[in-house]
């Protein structure tokens, strides 16, 4: 090494070892392909792998998957704001069973708008109607007791508002009101009240019979805004609304006998005339006729309630229309599946209400039959799935509280992720029949 050079910190020669190192030349190595790591000098720790991107977690409608890709439209919500203050606007409230709001447009039009006696009246139906429809009718009471008060005071005759109603006289409850106010003890477990009440309401159409309603149009108005075209017109009419509340009442309390002899009552008024002369006359004959076999077999009656379905059987289907004719073939499978279904007969019930259900996809009655017979043949899956291809074909139609219940009871049966089902069958109620569907069918708790 030269004496004179110089030489680093060690005493080495730099030259030495710079001339022994290559220079860089690009391309003259292999390209570092890309670590997925986060370089260790500027840690001072081993290389750490980097976290994944997180992926889009995808919403999963449970409804949707409910009803396995089968679009229905859901129930159009219908606010209080969107609908004019008057009757119109009640009835389209009451079309979306939107009965929150309607109780609110009752209590606006009650204490804001300038209303005639009658009218008020009216209102004050409406509004314990809706409160009924929602489970309230305790408050539905009040109303009726604290605004309305008794039925025949004079407050409530037209009478006392001459310069209003010229000529007019009577009472100015609507029947709406009466038959409402007759149940209600019923809606609070007290079935002997409301059967009192009802007695007392079914004199009190019997006495206005032969009377003509002179104020029919103002009575009903409101009741078919609300209840719809089942809403009675005509005293006759109401007479029969109120016998067949009376039969349920009794059936209720198992006084099967009674129930049994207002239906043979109904009936004899149900003459050939009657029936060809009126335009429901043949729908209501069969109605009754399979009242009166359900009665028997409920009693365990089986002769009478044979008899009972052989009358309907009997019915010329001739002198029927075309849709009583659909209607009466339909009747005929029911009713020999009942009569299965009575006799422990299963598998054949089985298969008479599969033929109901060819003719009538949307018979909730032969469905919910069917999904009987088969849990009693041992098939809790098959039982299930038909109660859930009902609802699954017509949300709005099949979504009533024995298929509800006894869907959510097979659903315990199975005690797979019972609740969780129950939930989503919570869910597909609320779309599709809004917020008056009793809850207590669901069987959440």
């Amino acid at each position: 090494m030269d004496p004179n050079r110089p030489s680093n910190a060690y005493g080495l020669d730099p030259s030495l070892y710079r001339s022994q190192v290559p220079s860089y030349q690009p391309g003259a190595y292999p390209p570092v392909p890309a670590q997925n790591y986060v370089p260790a000098h500027t840690t001072g720790y081993p290389p750490v792998p980097l976290a994944p991107m997180p992926q889009p977690v995808e919403v999963v409608d449970p409804v949707a998957e409910f009803m396995m890709g089968r679009s229905h439209p859901p129930l159009i919500r219908v606010s209080f704001e969107d609908v004019p203050q008057n009757v119109d606007g009640l009835k389209r409230l009451a079309l979306a069973r939107c009965w929150k709001q309607a109780i609110t447009l009752c209590e606006h039009c009650i204490y804001n708008l300038p209303l005639l006696p009658h009218e008020s009246l009216q209102w004050q139906f409406a509004l314990a109607f809706s409160l009924v429809k929602l489970e309230r009718p305790g408050e539905a009471a009040e109303v009726i007791d604290k605004h309305v008060g008794p039925f025949n005071a004079d407050k409530n005759r037209f009478e006392t508002y001459a310069a209003y109603y010229p000529g007019q006289k009577g009472c100015m409850i609507p029947f709406g009101m009466r038959l409402l106010h007759a149940k209600l003890p019923l809606l609070r477990n007290d079935p002997k009240a409301s059967q009192d009440r009802l007695y007392e309401l079914l004199d009190f159409c019997q006495e206005h019979l032969n009377e003509p309603d002179t104020a029919a149009a103002i009575k009903t108005a409101m009741e078919q805004a609300i209840v719809g075209d089942a809403a009675p017109n005509t005293w006759r009419d109401r007479e029969r609304c109120v016998k067949l509340e009376l039969v349920d009442i009794h059936v209720s309390l198992y006084q099967h006998m009674c129930a049994v002899a207002i239906i043979n009552d109904m009936l004899k008024e149900y003459t050939p005339e009657m029936r060809t002369a009126k335009p429901t006359g043949q729908a209501e004959y069969m109605e009754l006729l399979q009242r009166l076999g359900g009665i028997h077999l409920e009693a365990g009656q089986l002769g009478p309630a044979e008899d009972a379905y052989s009358r309907v059987e009997a019915i010329d289907e001739t002198i029927l229309s075309p849709a009583d004719q659909h209607k009466l073939e339909v009747t005929l499978c029911l009713n020999r599946g009942t009569l299965c279904m009575a006799q422990s007969l299963f598998a054949r019930a089985f298969e008479e209400f599969g033929q109901v259900l060819q003719k009538d996809s949307h018979n909730a009655e032969a469905a919910n039959n069917q999904a009987v017979c088969a849990l009693y043949n041992c098939n809790l899956k098959e039982a299930v799935s038909i109660l859930e291809g009902l609802i699954r074909n017509d949300p709005h139609a099949a979504l009533t509280e024995p298929v509800v219940f006894n869907l959510c009871t097979l659903y315990d049966l199975q005690s797979e992720q019972n609740l969780q089902k129950k939930k989503v069958l919570h869910a597909v109620v609320q779309r599709f029949k809004g917020d008056h569907f009793p809850q207590k069918y669901l069987k959440l708790e």
